[in-house]
């Protein structure tokens, strides 16, 4: 069956602002204008889900800085639910897929892989959110015996050497093979999964950075013309992303089911974990700025914090 066809006449189509991933989208990325949608392709035997998305413009100090491709996943899961149950009108064993998103879409030829470890599609540059249904259905739908486990590099990279030259954290490797060119133990995106350490050195080299870093695709030629229209956070941003109303939001009950749930999602709603990191990044904006908020935040007596917060005070009296 035509499940593309069957989504797109579906009320979905428009209660998830859903397109077909097709030829009209060989645009340059100056003309496109189709952010906003959710693009669908059937292929390998899964639904693949797309949700390009502008960055937004590193705020200014005092604000923890979150990228937009948070918000965005946010948004490409939630379709994907929904499209879940419906696929499952015609595929009863479907679900969501458990493989590698990369291998898939370069396996599909959807994709290239690029120096950064990234994958490219066009228009949308590296910026975007993707979700995979897996159909359960491999005679039908036609699954390839392997997907790729390494990516190999193509025309589509101008293997420019950019990406590695701006890495703050120097975890991008020039002139090594695609399996060696990223330390991951470097990299401030992974960092940003991991407990924050007051005695991190890479603390300093990650400014007000709480989840994301876009240093590599900023630079990146192929992404020039997405880079061009990156907007200023909207207002409300700034207040919830305050360092002080941020720092106590994670240490009040009820953070999980607060309005930053609409962004870190269930993986990323880790409220021990994200304290750590302001704490972090109210040392780079100056301590003693925030002294006050981070002692408020210590007398609330949760003991999942306490030793979080006294690391930090106890280095910076």
């Amino acid at each position: 069956m035509d499940l593309i066809k069957a989504v797109l006449e579906s009320e979905y189509a428009s209660k998830l602002n859903l397109k077909p991933l097709g030829a009209e989208l060989d645009v340059e990325q100056a003309d496109f204008d189709g952010y906003g949608y959710c693009y669908v392709a059937e292929a390998c035997g899964c639904l693949l889900m797309f949700f390009p998305y502008v960055p937004h413009c590193v705020p200014e100090t005092g604000t923890a800085y979150v990228d937009r491709y948070y918000y965005a996943s946010q948004s490409v899961y939630r379709a994907k639910s929904e499209l879940l149950r419906f696929a499952r009108g015609f595929f009863p064993e479907a679900d969501t897929y458990m493989g590698s998103y990369k291998a898939l879409v370069r396996s599909t030829g959807i994709g290239a892989s690029l120096y950064n470890s990234l994958i490219y599609i066009k228009p949308f540059g590296t910026f975007f959110c993707m979700e995979v249904i897996d159909l359960k259905n491999r005679e039908a739908a036609g699954y390839p015996e392997a997907l790729p486990e390494e990516p190999r590099d193509t025309d589509e990279c101008l293997i420019c050497g950019r990406c590695s030259k701006s890495c703050p954290a120097g975890a991008l490797l020039p002139g090594t093979p695609p399996s060696e060119r990223l330390v991951r133990e470097k990299c401030i995106r992974q960092k940003q999964f991991e407990d924050a350490s007051p005695r991190d050195p890479s603390n300093v080299i990650r400014g007000n950075r709480l989840l994301g870093c876009t240093e590599c695709q900023l630079v990146c030629p192929l992404n020039a013309g997405v880079a061009a229209k990156m907007t200023r956070p909207p207002a409300e941003y700034y207040e919830m992303f305050d360092l002080d109303t941020l720092a106590k939001a994670c240490v009040t009950p009820g953070f999980k089911k607060s309005r930053y749930a609409e962004v870190f999602g269930y993986n990323y709603m880790k409220p021990r974990r994200i304290l750590g990191h302001v704490l972090a990044a109210m040392v780079n904006d100056g301590f003693e700025k925030h002294r006050a908020v981070v002692e408020e935040c210590l007398e609330k007596g949760n003991p999942a914090f306490r030793d979080v917060i006294e690391g930090f005070l106890e280095i910076y009296q």
